[in-house]
């Protein structure tokens, strides 16, 4: 069930390491890296998002190499899929969110055990229970049981962008952001700027769930910082990485 939360706030840090000059001489025994029984995979789109999720695997986050020569690996059913964004979940399964078009007011959903085989797209009507401007923030008590039931569009809500999923395993709850632009200058006045390309004014808004059955809807709440990008990297174990290496 999806329960509402407050502000989801994402810290990117870096992490570097320092040595003195004696310890990092070229003459200095070198430390083989530690075993690892994971790999990585990022997800990608080309295009527009026409034709699907394209992956690319690596054994140590540096080197990649294309699956399946870069060909779509799973075909949405209608609309784009652009910013594909995958999370290995508590349930050993990987869900993956994406962008379902340029002014859509969807996010696109799927799940499967190895990367390859997927379940039917579905589409989360995020925004269905929008009533107007000062309607922004919701605990979701007026939504259907499944957030995949088609609803009608309120026309003011311009988009669902670059939407990221990651799992929060201290709350066992998956975490599903995206931005939005509410087409109104009394929603976020103080940003509204008319002469802005197609007046956007993006907010960041969230929703959470346990287990995705049902999807019900959790709060719109502004998150902050977040970062832009065309695809997600994550750990994978290495028997993944192998299989998808053997796809043709």
């Amino acid at each position: 069930m999806m329960t509402k939360s407050k502000a989801v706030y994402i810290l990117l840090a870096v992490l570097g390491t320092w040595c003195p000059r004696a310890a990092c001489a070229a003459d200095a025994p070198a430390t083989p890296p530690p075993a690892t029984q994971d790999g990585y995979v990022y997800s990608s789109f080309t295009g527009d998002g026409e034709d699907g999720l394209h992956l690319l695997t690596s054994l140590d986050g540096k080197t990649w190499r294309t699956v399946k020569n870069y060909a779509s690996i799973f075909q949405q059913t209608e609309g784009l899929m652009r910013d594909p964004s995958i999370c290995r979940g508590g349930d050993g399964k990987y869900h993956l969110v994406w962008t379902t078009g340029w002014w859509n007011d969807t996010i696109g959903i799927s799940h499967s055990s190895n990367l390859i085989d997927w379940t039917p797209a579905r589409f989360l009507y995020i925004w269905a229970d929008y009533r107007g401007p000062g309607d922004e923030e919701c605990a979701g008590e007026r939504w259907p049981k499944e957030l995949s039931q088609p609803a009608p569009r309120n026309p003011k809500v311009r988009n669902c962008w670059a939407p990221e999923i990651f799992y929060d395993g201290q709350t066992k709850e998956y975490v599903i952001f995206w931005a939005t632009t509410i087409d109104d200058a009394k929603v976020f006045p103080k940003t509204w700027d008319a002469g802005r390309w197609e007046r956007m004014n993006q907010r960041i808004y969230s929703i959470t769930t346990k287990d995705f059955n049902p999807m019900t809807r959790m709060n719109d709440q502004f998150i902050a910082p977040t970062w832009v990008r065309h695809g997600t990297a994550f750990r994978v174990p290495i028997s993944t990485v192998e299989a998808l290496n053997e796809i043709k």
